[in-house]
């Protein structure tokens, strides 16, 4: 008998774990100068200086990171809530196209939640598709994308700013490894 549950005991610890290998996941980690953060289900909220970052995805399962960064607070609140039937800071029609690899070195903010979201890209035959400066590619399933921030693309008819604009100011960033009602809420208070 010990012979048959062996076989059962290895299927069903491969069944478990394979499953566990195919969780859709993004880590992020912000890097300041010399300083990092990473940011864990437990933080969402932190201080930094109004000066160039980076943002650091590690991500399982899934070619991109959708990002939503923005002035209002509506899907930080409904993400901390748990109110997950009710995000929409994935849904608008709009998506911002940068121009690949992040040349520009900068995000967008919007003003209202549902004015758009980046589609961080990690992987394409097309160059232009990938939104990082760099990604280092474990394997298709596993990668981590560099985002430099050095300045803001503020929507609607603001434009280009540069970080210390947003001194004493909140942004609220939601962002997940697939557009679905989910996602990490963040709240950047910028010094």
């Amino acid at each position: 008998m010990k012979y048959y549950l062996l076989p059962f005991l290895l299927s069903l610890t491969t069944f478990i774990f394979g499953q566990n290998d195919s969780l859709v996941t993004t880590q992020l980690t912000i890097v300041q100068g010399t300083d990092s953060i990473l940011i864990t289900k437990e933080i969402n909220s932190i201080s930094i200086k109004a000066q160039p970052f980076k943002l650091i995805f590690h991500t399982l399962n899934s070619d991109a990171v959708y990002l939503n960064c923005s002035f209002d607070s509506t899907a930080f609140v409904q993400v901390i809530n748990n109110q997950l039937d009710s995000i929409t800071c994935f849904n608008p029609p709009q998506t911002f196209s940068e121009e690949g690899h992040n040349y520009d070195h900068d995000i967008t903010v919007v003003n209202y939640v549902n004015r758009g979201y980046h589609c961080l890209y990690a992987y394409s035959e097309d160059q232009q598709f990938i939104r990082f400066d760099s990604v280092v590619i474990k394997n298709e399933n596993d990668w981590v994308g560099t985002r430099t921030v050095e300045s803001i693309y503020i929507l609607p008819k603001v434009g280009m700013a540069s970080l210390n604009t947003l001194v004493g100011k909140y942004v609220y960033f939601v962002f997940s490894p697939g557009i679905e009602n989910n996602g990490h809420p963040l709240k950047i208070l910028f010094e």
